[in-house]
């Protein structure tokens, strides 16, 4: 599932900051060689939909140049109101079949008309004896992804895989771990504006959710409380997420702030037991730049009630010792889940 031939760049497009990793395989072993981070300003992307291309091409070429990277040929990823993931159940044919017959199946689930949108599916099951099958609907509409392909081509690259970030979760996750047989875990990455929700049983994706909230609500909830800008809201956050040496005032919006975070979580966990029988999840990993606001790591695993740990991207990835001091790493290692998935896929992946 992750491992090819042909490099990619990986490229994490989010909400407030875009990343690029670039990795060298060697056989089934990966090393991380560069990897940069560069802000987005307002109004570039908006909850997964890249509403200006040319805008955000200038600061893709702008990090590429920067980080001396000479492949050009990206693997990036879709995410939040951009792409549709839906667990479907349809009554069991030849595999072969399954692509003509899902366009006929999708309409009951894809709320834009079919000419619109570009499919893809995932089959989850190989109980041949059963008389459904489970199956992972994929969808994004063809204007979202051609501004995929704008914003990354008027870069001066080229675009040669659009994965989905859940997905690229995943696959990070078992390039860093491994398959975990028997065991049913879900994956949260918390961005600034979408959080990114997987669900891993057996080692295939079972469950994935954007939940339209990140980080960027502490920003908007401390502004409001503290009557201050959006840019002394951060200001506040990073100093409180550094030191929590702040006024009490700040804390407690803070916290209130990660409750409601973890209720959109467990409120996402509900609908995956609704809509899925099966294993509970049992472990939860937690990645993203708003795991490191104080206590809500402990907050999360309390709501879900869920054994919770940081996700490592880099358990078995070795990286450039001249590039990466272990401060660096340490800042970067919440960033480095997705956009690490997207980096190790390689054309002719599944």
């Amino acid at each position: 599932m992750i491992f090819g031939n042909k490099q990619l760049i990986g490229l994490d497009l989010g909400s407030s900051s875009i990343k690029m990793v670039e990795l060298k395989a060697t056989g089934r072993n990966y090393k991380m060689n560069k990897f940069g981070m560069s802000a987005i300003p307002d109004g570039l992307v908006d909850g997964g939909e890249i509403i200006d291309p040319s805008g955000l091409s200038k600061i893709i070429m702008a990090l590429h140049k920067e980080l001396g990277i000479k492949t050009k040929t990206v693997c990036t990823g879709m995410f939040g109101g951009a792409v549709i993931v839906k667990k479907i159940s349809m009554p069991r044919i030849d595999p072969k079949l399954i692509r003509e017959q899902i366009q006929w199946e999708a309409e009951q689930y894809i709320p834009f008309d079919l000419s619109e949108v570009n499919l893809d599916y995932h089959l989850l099951d190989s109980n041949s004896s059963a008389e459904t099958m489970d199956i992972l609907l994929v969808a994004a509409k063809h204007d979202y992804i051609i501004r995929y392909f704008e914003a990354i081509e008027m870069a001066g690259l080229k675009c040669a895989l659009i994965d989905v970030n859940g997905f690229a979760l995943a696959n990070c996750f078992e390039l860093s771990y491994g398959t975990r047989s028997n065991e049913t875990l879900a994956l949260i990455n918390i961005g600034a504006g979408v959080t990114n929700l997987v669900v891993v049983e057996n080692g295939s994706v079972v469950f994935c959710r954007d939940i339209p909230i990140g980080g960027n609500i502490y920003n908007m909830e401390i502004a409001r409380e503290l009557g201050v800008s959006s840019d002394e809201a951060e200001d506040l956050k990073i100093g409180f997420s550094q030191t929590q040496s702040s006024p009490a005032e700040l804390s407690q919006i803070v916290a209130n702030t990660s409750e409601m975070i973890c209720e959109e979580i467990k409120d996402s966990f509900s609908f995956y037991e609704q809509s899925k029988s099966g294993a509970p999840v049992t472990s939860l990993y937690l990645s993203g730049g708003s795991t490191k606001i104080p206590n809500l790591v402990d907050a999360v695993s309390t709501a879900t009630g869920l054994n919770c740990q940081s996700f490592n991207p880099l358990q078995k990835i070795t990286w450039n010792k001249s590039a990466f001091s272990d401060q660096f790493l340490n800042e970067i290692l919440p960033f480095l889940p997705c956009v690490v998935g997207l980096g190790a896929r390689r054309l002719g992946d599944s």
